[in-house]
């Protein structure tokens, strides 16, 4: 132990701790270039048309596990509304022309 130094006895325990893979997310990817070990950063970012939801980072903690939760990529395109296609009417027209008593269509 350390006096006046506890955060030192952490990093000797943790010295040689790393952390699982990470996969990325649908429509995005996670960035573990700095690594995967005890205090390393990792990057979520998505794919134009998509935001990160939830934590955009996670580190690498002491027991091993990432912080957080796993975040998803989102779609930034939203369906408002609906519009149904014109609906097309088919209309005879008939024309009768009259020629004294008998009608011609």
């Amino acid at each position: 132990m350390c006096p006046g130094h506890p955060g030192h006895i952490l990093w000797l325990i943790a010295a040689g701790v790393s952390c699982d893979p990470l996969d990325n997310p649908n429509n995005g990817r996670v960035d573990t270039s700095a690594g995967t070990s005890f205090g390393d950063v990792a990057r979520y970012s998505c794919n134009t048309g998509y935001t990160v939801s939830g934590p955009a980072e996670r580190t690498c903690q002491a027991n091993g596990e990432w912080s957080g939760s796993v975040p998803t990529c989102e779609s930034e395109i939203y369906i408002i509304g609906v519009q149904h296609p014109p609906v097309l009417y088919v209309v005879t027209v008939a024309c009768v022309y009259r020629m004294g008593n008998a009608a011609l269509l």
